[in-house]
């Protein structure tokens, strides 16, 4: 239960579900973007996102 609360409070709604530096990617189709994010962190701050 601890999980789901904690989960449900960073704006997870399904899975697969991965939250990191307060930015979620939800789906299977968002862990390319994900794992870019992991290398790049920055990614999001650029004017093509």
């Amino acid at each position: 239960r601890a999980n789901t609360a904690r989960a449900t409070s960073e704006g997870v709604f399904g899975v697969p579900s991965f939250v990191i530096d307060g930015e979620v990617f939800w789906g299977g189709d968002s862990t390319e973007m994900m794992l870019d994010f992991l290398k790049n962190p920055t990614l999001f701050e650029t004017p093509e996102m």
